[in-house]
């Protein structure tokens, strides 16, 4: 699949965060080697920084 082909979808976003989280043991680290892959593969960044991505973990969380 090329890169214009694809959107990584929040909750997809969510997953390569948590098996980061998994690897790396640090919220920041993480949220910032996600971001990076993300940006790699769409060239940009998925939040617009750490406390973006914070507010919308924080509501899925909330509608689970």
């Amino acid at each position: 699949m090329k890169k214009w082909q694809a959107n990584m979808t929040v909750g997809s976003f969510q997953d390569l965060f948590y098996d980061n989280l998994s690897k790396t043991g640090s919220f920041n680290d993480a949220y910032y080697k996600s971001e990076d892959e993300h940006e790699e593969l769409f060239n940009k960044r998925r939040y617009s920084g750490i406390d973006s991505f914070r507010v919308t973990l924080s509501r899925t969380k909330k509608d689970n």
